[in-house]
């Protein structure tokens, strides 16, 4: 005879970051808390402990890009030039363990557009800037550029 009390359920709630958000320009930046997204196979999930809020900020912040190419969607988080501790990595990460002290370039290429496989990454056609591309989550939390 089974007892059903003896089964546990363990629900734990999501992780939560804070983040410095630009909500509106010209505008005070608002700390919002956000749930810390699972690392993809080939990333990690850093904890943030130095961030700097840089001169490119300030003029995504200004909304004074656009003539760049630069068309910063909102909400948007600051500081992308982050250095932390990894906490979590990918089923297919071998170079970098939890633990490890590492820094996150401020720009990734994505190595598939001309410039990058002529060897200028800095030029590629589809840089993403942590916090301020679409599909990058620079937060307090981070999913790092892959590394593997």
């Amino acid at each position: 005879m089974s007892n059903d009390i003896d089964r546990k359920v363990i629900v734990t709630a999501p992780r939560m970051m804070r983040v410095a958000q630009m909500t509106a320009f010209r505008r005070p930046l608002q700390v919002v808390e956000l749930p810390v997204a699972a690392p993809r196979a080939d990333g990690a999930v850093v904890r943030v402990e130095a961030s700097g809020v840089c001169r490119s900020d300030w003029h995504f912040w200004n909304q004074d890009l656009g003539w760049m190419g630069f068309n910063l969607a909102l909400p948007a988080n600051t500081g992308h030039e982050v250095g932390g501790v990894v906490e979590e990595v990918g089923r297919d990460v071998r170079t970098i363990k939890v633990g490890d002290r590492v820094t996150i370039p401020f720009h990734e290429s994505d190595g598939t557009c001309p410039h990058c496989r002529a060897g200028y990454q800095n030029l590629c056609d589809h840089v993403i800037i942590p916090g301020s591309s679409a599909s990058a989550d620079g937060r307090s939390m981070s999913p790092s550029p892959r590394r593997t």
